[in-house]
């Protein structure tokens, strides 16, 4: 399967999203001409933002099982090329709002270590899902697959343990919907990974 683009947006995406994401939110958008215009409707950047990491996440992480196991779409091979650009796509829209949050806007900071961010269960998993999100923004990049070598893909395996986390946040805190992506992703994962172990050579 030839996709055209594929290796243009392979390359490009990361640069875009670096770039353009951070200043988007930092400069303000939501309260530009565009709400006036109605082009964004009554969204915020934030939500908006928001959205489309959630969408780049469930790509990430459904193309690879996808393509595993209806490896008669070639087109789904090629999509999964896309994995790491994606990636650097969504957790760049994390990593620029949880900076603005806590650190760009300093006097947030003390909020970040108070008690009611880390004593039960959703606190742990967002400090989990930001831990995790973290260490993949900063790997995912063709220097640190060079420098981590064989410790590289182990700790590419941390988005799984972001997916789930965020997968119930979001869950909790918008629509509890979300949780039947979080099952469609199991059973896919679940399904790709026994094909794999005991039938395919």
């Amino acid at each position: 399967w030839n996709v055209p683009g594929i290796s243009l947006i392979d390359r490009y995406l990361p640069i875009l999203a670096l770039v353009w994401i951070p200043l988007l939110y930092y400069y303000g958008i939501e309260t530009s001409s565009l709400h006036k215009s109605g082009f964004i409707g009554h969204h915020s950047i934030s939500s908006i933002l928001f959205l489309i990491s959630w969408y780049a996440v469930v790509f990430v992480m459904m193309i690879r099982p996808l393509a595993d196991l209806v490896p008669q779409l070639g087109v789904l091979r090629k999509l999964s090329s896309l994995r790491k650009a994606v990636a650097i796509l969504w957790s760049t829209v994390i990593v620029t709002i949880f900076l603005d949050k806590y650190f760009i806007n300093i006097t947030n900071l003390p909020q970040y270590f108070t008690a009611s961010h880390w004593n039960s269960l959703y606190p742990v998993l967002s400090r989990l899902s930001e831990l995790t999100w973290l260490i993949l923004w900063a790997t995912s990049n063709t220097f640190s697959q060079q420098k981590l070598w064989k410790y590289w893909k182990p700790i590419q395996r941390l988005a799984y343990i972001y997916f789930v986390a965020w997968w119930i946040i979001a869950a909790q805190w918008w629509s509890v919907s979300y949780y039947y992506t979080i099952w469609l992703w199991w059973i896919l994962f679940i399904t790709a990974w026994i094909k794999n172990k005991f039938f395919v050579k």
